[in-house]
């Protein structure tokens, strides 16, 4: 439960954050379609990876903080009533820790994220187009059938 308490937020504020930033910065780097732009069009995806992955890295953060800590409890015999459940560690948390505590260890997961989100747009959309021109290139079935038939 506590992974699908972070993994569901993050996918979609992840997606959500991709398609707003890729609506802010498009206009930047193209007059009008980016089809075709090459360089561009890698750096306007990779940066909008970028932005969407750090953003729902840091909003999900907190979750991911609780979710850690209930599982490394469940391997801790004398520890196990420690984070027994989310509200629990959550109080026990802001109690000892204060909301730093809840941002513990976001460097490592959020370069990590980030770059990772970055170069996963990147990729899909250039394997999108990719395809899209290899598709549009190749010769439709009935003008084939047509060909043969003349």
């Amino acid at each position: 439960l506590p992974t699908i308490i972070r993994d569901a937020p993050y996918a979609a504020l992840y997606l959500f954050f991709y398609i707003k930033a890729k609506e802010w910065i498009q206009p930047l780097f193209f007059d009008g379609s980016p089809a075709g732009k090459g360089i561009a069009a890698m750096t306007m995806n990779f940066s909008c990876g970028l932005l969407g992955g750090g953003l729902a890295t840091l909003f999900t953060q907190p979750q991911d903080v609780i979710k850690t800590r209930m599982q490394l409890s469940r391997h801790k015999p004398m520890y196990n009533d420690k984070y027994g459940s989310a509200w629990q560690t959550m109080k026990r948390m802001f109690n000892e820790e204060g909301l730093y505590g809840f941002f513990r260890g976001s460097s490592p997961r959020f370069v990590k994220r980030c770059l990772g989100s970055a170069i996963t747009w990147t990729i899909y959309e250039e394997t999108v187009l990719f395809y899209d021109k290899l598709l549009r290139r190749r010769p439709s079935r009935k003008t084939d059938e047509q060909a043969v038939n003349t």
